[in-house]
């Protein structure tokens, strides 16, 4: 006969029950990530991290507003920085997914209150500033205060001088493409490589030559 020692606690429980939901969730099995998050969810209703994994399932299934509720419902019951700042940018791209660019970037703004430089906001403000919004001045402001905090953050400054080369502020370009090179041969970055920023840089310096 097992003691009650032996007996998994409330918790252990919990944690056994996210974990295969999470399983599920990395196996593509979303149905069921959904309803092993629920019995977890029954346990602790409290739990804003099954919460937050319970949204991300209604996002990648396209329920974008029960997404939204959920990690909003994170939120309200959570104040740890570092989760908070995961469910704000989780916000943040699904309002992107429902065409709420404003709100979205209310969201990456919340999330890099708690974390100026939390890469993946970073990156997502800038690609809203970009391609959605198309507000060229704010990104450049953007860009100057992510590097006064990182003053060799490539996509910052790659970033930079193309809004710069759409303002027509052709010089200012060149030396944020000229900043960015320095840092390319020891760069890390996934998104652009040091041969895309020196095509971009020799084109913008042929159609200068060419007026």
């Amino acid at each position: 006969m097992n003691s009650q020692e032996d007996q998994p606690t409330l918790e252990q429980q919990i944690q056994e029950k996210r974990n295969i939901g999470d399983s599920f969730y990395e196996n593509r099995e979303y149905l069921k990530a959904l309803e092993a998050y629920d019995e977890t969810l029954a346990m602790n209703p409290d739990n804003a991290a099954v919460r937050n994994d319970k949204g991300r399932v209604h996002y990648m299934r396209n329920e974008y507003q029960d997404a939204l509720k959920c990690f909003r419902q994170a939120l309200e019951t959570d104040s740890t920085p570092e989760r908070v700042k995961r469910y704000h940018y989780n916000i943040g791209c699904t309002l992107e997914m429902i065409l709420q660019y404003e709100e979205a970037l209310q969201a990456y703004n919340q999330a890099l209150l708690i974390h100026p430089l939390y890469e993946k906001a970073v990156y997502r403000k800038m690609l809203l500033l970009t391609l959605d919004l198309k507000r060229d001045e704010e990104l450049v402001q953007f860009c100057n205060e992510v590097l006064s905090l990182d003053s060799g953050n490539e996509e910052a400054l790659t970033e930079k001088a193309i809004a710069l080369t759409r303002l027509r502020r052709y010089d200012e370009a060149i030396r944020a493409y000229d900043e960015a090179l320095k840092h390319y041969p020891q760069s890390k970055s996934k998104r652009y490589s040091s041969t895309y920023v020196l095509h971009n840089k020799n084109m913008l310096l042929r159609a200068m030559q060419g007026k």
